[in-house]
């Protein structure tokens, strides 16, 4: 797959997600939802965030750190920031649903995905 291919594929399925999520948020009310009505609703966003994250690591990637590197490392990375960051956000909403979010509770959440970025970063750089 050639990274125009990728970019374009992955623009069509953050925008599928993200309209799959307005449908969502619109029709769905969180009071009276199932299991899946939440389900949906976490799941969408998660998806939305990721490709969102995803495509803009990767611009950014892109344009401040134009060094010799294989166009494939970039992609990888920027997806798996973009994977932590939609993390980070779907669980703190999770918290903040479940009235258990409080300041030291994401200082923490942000600390341990920070690190967890850390031993992916340094592992690929073994290799």
């Amino acid at each position: 797959m050639t990274l125009k291919q990728y970019l374009v594929l992955m623009t069509l399925a953050t925008g599928l997600c993200a309209t799959a999520f307005g449908f969502v948020v619109v029709s769905i009310d969180p009071l009276t939802a199932s299991f899946w009505g939440i389900a949906l609703f976490y799941a969408s966003f998660f998806l939305s965030v990721l490709g969102i994250f995803s495509l803009i690591g990767f611009a950014i990637e892109s344009m401040l750190f134009n060094r010799e590197t294989i166009v494939f490392r970039k992609v990888r990375k920027s997806f798996r920031q973009g994977v932590l960051f939609a993390t980070l956000l779907c669980v703190v909403l999770w918290l903040a649903h479940a009235q258990l979010l409080f300041w030291w509770t994401i200082v923490l959440l942000a600390i341990g995905l920070s690190l967890l970025e850390f031993v992916f970063s340094r592992e690929k750089r073994r290799l």
